[in-house]
């Protein structure tokens, strides 16, 4: 009744307008589509930020393997035990000397052979966690770290994220990871990621080359 009288009232001031409603899929979304599609995205925000989370965890998984290095450090323990008991038993400043001495060079010797090790892997884990700088012919590269894409991830817009999954969308890839792996460049996309750039191209032109 309301819109009868609106049209009547609009034809009386001499206005032309339409009254057939237009079908459906011609009019803008009703409540449950456009809650429907906010909802879409938002689980495209979530299973990037899960995908991140899966490589830290990852990662987790392998520094529980250092687990090997236990038993150089119960040996130790062990020799540690055996000479302070050897220790109490003497009087003599210089005997009593022998064993610290002892006590001190295994210690020395152990914590470098752990370093040895595994220092490598230590290296490794933290660029895999951190990221880290590396040449490429005559210029400094950057390897993006599982932390510092969680970081990307955590400071973009909701509008970013809406641009980068069209462009996923668009372009095929399925995840996160293969749209990385296959994009040149994908780190411009995010505020950290050209802050990185931009200190990179600083250092390079900083060289001289």
């Amino acid at each position: 009744m309301c819109r009868k009288k609106w049209i009547s009232i609009a034809r009386k001031h001499g206005l032309d307008i339409e009254d057939t409603p237009k079908p459906k899929n011609q009019v803008g979304l009703t409540l449950e589509e456009f809650q429907k599609r906010e909802d879409e995205k938002r689980n495209e925000i979530y299973q990037m930020l899960a995908q991140c989370t899966a490589i830290n965890l990852g990662v987790a998984e392998k520094i529980a393997e250092w687990e090997k290095i236990i038993p150089t450090i119960e040996k130790f323990d062990k020799l540690v035990e055996e000479n302070c008991r050897q220790a109490r038993r003497t009087y003599d400043p210089e005997e009593f000397a022998g064993y610290v001495k002892q006590i001190v060079s295994a210690h020395a010797r152990d914590i470098k052979a752990v370093q040895d090790k595994d220092g490598d892997e230590i290296k490794r884990l933290d660029h895999e966690l951190n990221g880290h700088n590396f040449w490429k012919g005559y210029d400094l590269h950057h390897q993006f770290g599982a932390n510092e894409i969680n970081d990307m991830l955590s400071q973009a817009t909701s509008e970013q994220l809406d641009k980068i999954s069209a462009v996923m969308k668009m372009n095929g890839y399925p995840d996160l990871g293969s749209w990385m792996k296959n994009t040149k460049g994908w780190h411009r996309h995010f505020p950290k990621g050209m802050q990185i750039q931009k200190e990179l191209e600083r250092k390079n032109q900083g060289m001289g080359w």
